[in-house]
C-alpha cells in the first residue's frame, strides 16, 4: 500500500514537474503522452486538431510544421499542416482557411489532397494525403542519378498539377524540388501550397470563365500587406516580378518550373549547362522563353508550356 501511495505520489510531482518544464505547445503534449507512457504504463488524451489526433512532426519549413495523424473517424493516417497566422489576426487567420477551402476543391493526382481545415488560436490547420516517399530533391540527389526523361516526365506530371491549381485560380509561388513529393508508388505530388493565393476570377460569357482569368489572363495573387515590402518564396526559383514584391500570376508559377527543370537537368541554374551535362537545343529555346524576364514574354499559360515540351519530347 506505502509502495502504491509512493508511485502515485512520484507520478503527480513528475507530472507537475514535466508540466512546468514544458512550454503549451503541439510538441509539447506529444512528449509528455509519450514520456508519461513510457515511464507509467499510462495513457493521456493525444494532442488534437478538430478530430484528428497528432502523432509526431514529420517536416517543417518557413511556413508551418507537420505532423503525422490519425483519422478516427474514417480510421486513417493523414497529414496535418499548421500554419502559424502570426499577428494577422482574425483577417489573416480566414484568409488563409479560405484557401484551404480552395485546395480542398482542387482534385489532382499530382496535387497532394486537402481533406479539412479550421482554426487552432493562432493558427489554421489542413488536414491533407500523407504521402510516403521522398522529396524531388532528395530524389535528384540519389545515386544512381536518375535519368533526363524520368525527370523530365516528372516535372511535367507537376506541371499538370500547376496547370489544375491555376484553372481554379491558384498560385502556389513557391515551386522547388523540397516541395514535390515522389511516392513510394513512383507518383510525384506537389506540396506545401503555405503561400497560395486566390486571384480575382472576372466572369464573362463564353465556356471555362475560370480558365480564362487563371491561364489567359493570370491567377493574380493579390498582394499580402507587407508584400511591398517582404519578399515571400523561395529567392533561387521565383521569378523576377516576384523578387521584386510585385503582384504575380500563373506566370510566375511557370517560370519557378522552367527554373526547376533546367537545374534538374543541368546540375546547375540557367544560363550555365556544365560540360558533363547536355540539353537539347529545342527544350532549351523552350524553357528559356519560360524563364523570360517580362512576364508577357513567357507562355501564355502553363498548358501551352507543357504542350511545347511534350513537342520535343515526342520529336515533333
Amino acid at each position: 500500500m506505502r509502495e502504491q501511495l509512493d508511485r502515485s505520489t512520484g507520478e503527480a510531482t513528475f507530472g507537475v514537474a514535466l508540466q512546468r518544464a514544458l512550454p503549451d505547445s503541439i510538441d509539447a503534449q506529444i512528449l509528455r503522452r509519450r514520456l508519461t507512457a513510457r515511464l507509467f504504463g499510462a495513457e493521456i488524451p493525444p494532442a488534437q486538431v478538430g478530430r484528428f489526433e497528432l502523432r509526431d512532426r514529420i517536416g517543417y519549413g518557413g511556413m508551418g510544421v507537420v505532423y503525422r495523424a490519425w483519422d478516427p473517424q474514417l480510421r486513417r493516417e493523414v497529414a496535418v499542416k499548421l500554419v502559424d497566422a502570426g499577428d494577422g489576426g482574425d483577417e489573416l487567420r480566414e484568409r488563409a482557411a479560405a484557401e484551404a477551402r480552395g485546395l480542398a476543391q482542387l482534385v489532382h493526382p499530382n496535387v497532394v489532397s486537402v481533406f479539412e481545415s479550421g482554426h487552432l488560436g493562432r493558427h489554421v490547420w489542413i488536414a491533407m494525403e500523407l504521402v510516403q516517399g521522398t522529396t524531388m530533391q532528395d530524389w535528384l540527389g540519389g545515386t544512381p542519378r536518375p535519368d533526363d526523361e524520368a525527370i523530365l516526365a516528372n516535372w511535367t506530371a507537376i506541371g499538370r498539377g500547376l496547370l489544375a491549381a491555376h484553372l481554379v485560380g491558384l498560385v502556389h509561388r513557391d515551386v522547388k524540388p523540397s516541395n514535390v513529393l515522389i511516392g513510394d508508388d513512383g507518383w510525384p505530388r506537389l506540396i506545401d501550397f503555405g503561400l497560395v493565393h486566390r486571384g480575382a476570377v472576372p466572369t464573362g460569357a463564353g465556356e471555362a470563365p475560370i480558365a480564362r482569368a487563371a491561364e489567359t489572363t493570370g491567377a493574380t495573387s493579390e498582394p499580402r500587406r507587407d508584400d511591398t515590402t517582404h519578399f515571400v518564396g523561395t529567392y533561387r526559383y521565383a521569378a523576377p516580378e516576384q523578387r521584386r514584391c510585385e503582384r504575380v500570376d500563373a506566370r510566375a508559377d511557370q517560370y519557378a518550373l522552367c527554373m526547376c527543370i533546367w537545374e534538374s537537368l543541368c546540375g546547375a541554374l540557367p544560363p550555365d549547362v556544365p560540360a558533363d551535362r547536355r540539353l537539347d537545343r529545342r527544350l532549351r529555346a523552350v524553357l528559356q522563353r519560360g524563364l523570360a524576364d517580362v512576364p508577357d514574354e513567357r507562355f501564355a499559360s502553363m498548358a501551352e508550356l507543357l504542350d511545347a515540351i511534350q513537342s520535343v519530347s515526342s520529336g515533333r
